[in-house]
């Protein structure tokens, strides 16, 4: 690589605890500042980052490595720094870096395994002859051509934006603007491309929308069976309302009957009662036309002729009236009963056998006389 350009490389990582080695003596504070974040989801990832005049390129290698005892949590890192804000292309020096990894770190430095791997040395200074290695093989592959300049208003103690992306994506222009507006680049073969994305959206949208148009069509049959319940519930409302107003007129109409029959209970009563008050007389009058037989003769001793005439008489009197007055309340009576229904008809029949006797004693009575 050209001299124009002042660069210099680092391999860090926790072998045994946090170790670094480099082509700069001095301990960088953006490569100390990578200790404490270190992403596990990925095992392998580019970090392209601008900050304090420098450019950082960084290879990590994290998930499932070890360190030398075989401590979980440990990872490898590989960083280039170039001593001015320019721009590089992605792929290749993703590329450089994992071929580095490749050939000169696995069963050197680092020995794999199925989980991802374990450090062989406690510190990068037990090879010291592997930094040059990986300088030479940086030379090797890149020149002055692969550096772009670019304008990064950028602190290291800011906190930048994150964009991730694919291998396949790296080489973007998107990229770059995302770079001169400050931010993190995170690239990795692990990340879906962009097109991938596009058709993961396109398929979550083509989903989404299969979705809705099977919630509408549902929607759509509960609209109608609702407009269905609802038009059978106006209908039994309607029903209901017409029955309620049948049997409203109905109860009307038996009050009215019932009115009416208990007027003609309440006359039918007054009949009774008015015929056992002529049973009582009737028998009165046979009692005392009994005793008359019995003492006549002595009667007749000391009572004038005319005077017992004239008793008699009036007797009599009396029995064609109240024989009259009988005559008509049974026919009241019996008109009464025809208009009643037929059940009514027989109740009224029992209770004539029961409280109404009075006629048939009195016809008996005026038989007898």
């Amino acid at each position: 690589m050209s001299n124009k350009i002042e660069c210099h490389v680092f391999l860090h990582g926790v072998p045994d605890g946090h170790d670094w080695c480099g082509t700069d003596n001095k301990n960088d504070l953006y490569v100390d500042n990578l200790y404490g974040g270190i992403s596990k989801d990925m095992s392998a990832y580019m970090i392209v980052e601008m900050c304090n005049n420098y450019s950082y390129y960084t290879l990590v290698r994290s998930k499932g490595y070890t360190d030398f005892t075989g401590r979980s949590g440990s990872f490898f890192g590989i960083t280039m720094r170039v001593k001015q804000h320019c721009y590089l292309v992605q792929s290749d020096i993703y590329n450089v870096f994992s071929d580095i990894y490749n050939t000169l770190i696995l069963n050197n430095i680092i020995s794999p395994n199925k989980s991802g791997g374990q450090y062989l040395v406690r510190s990068f200074q037990s090879n010291p002859d592997i930094i040059k290695k990986v300088c030479k093989k940086i030379d090797d592959a890149l020149n002055i051509n692969y550096f772009i300049p670019v304008q990064v208003g950028k602190k290291l103690h800011e906190q930048p934006n994150i964009v991730r992306c694919s291998i396949e994506d790296a080489d973007k222009v998107s990229l770059c603007q995302q770079i001169q507006r400050g931010a993190k680049i995170l690239i990795s073969e692990e990340l879906p491309s962009l097109d991938q994305r596009i058709q993961e959206s396109v398929g979550y949208i083509k989903t989404v929308n299969e979705s809705l148009k099977m919630q509408q069509d549902e929607n759509k049959s509960l609209q109608e069976l609702y407009n269905e319940q609802k038009e059978s519930i106006t209908k039994l409302q309607k029903s209901y309302d017409d029955n309620v107003k049948i049997l409203e007129d109905k109860i009307k109409s038996l009050d009215a009957e019932l009115a009416k029959k208990q007027s003609e209970l309440d006359l039918y009563a007054d009949n009774v009662k008015l015929l056992n008050e002529f049973k009582h007389i009737i028998s009165a009058y046979n009692r005392a036309k009994t005793n008359d037989v019995a003492v006549g003769e002595t009667k007749n001793i000391s009572n004038p002729p005319g005077k017992d005439m004239w008793s008699r008489l009036n007797i009599k009197l009396v029995l064609v009236i109240g024989f009259i007055i009988i005559i008509l309340v049974s026919y009241l009576t019996t008109q009464c009963s025809n208009q009643e229904p037929q059940s009514n008809v027989s109740g009224k029949s029992a209770m004539t056998s029961k409280e109404g006797y009075g006629i048939r004693d009195i016809n008996m009575s005026k038989g007898n006389d």
